[in-house]
């Protein structure tokens, strides 16, 4: 597997401003896809992608507070899938 990397900025975010998630890998991507989850596991959004590339998210309705995402990225060689944390604090 690649030697890679997963975040989002601005973690923590303000819903007027979104954050930005972004896959940084040195192979090709053919397609990224983020779920957003609240932290009863309940799905809150779902991103994707073709190819590599930042994927900006806002949602205004969205309350204040802790939230999990799960990114999963296609390679050519195989597949990868981590989950990192998101805040969202105004």
């Amino acid at each position: 597997m690649s030697s890679e990397t997963v975040y989002n900025y601005p973690n923590p975010f303000r819903s007027s401003q979104g954050t930005t998630f972004r896959y940084v890998a040195n192979e090709e991507v053919e397609e990224i896809t983020v779920q957003i989850f609240n932290l009863n596991g309940e799905p809150i959004g779902i991103l994707r992608r073709n190819g590599d590339g930042d994927i900006k998210w806002t949602n205004p309705d969205l309350n204040f507070g802790l939230y999990v995402y799960q990114m999963e990225v296609q390679l050519g060689t195989g597949q990868t899938r981590t989950f990192q944390r998101l805040l969202q604090v105004e």
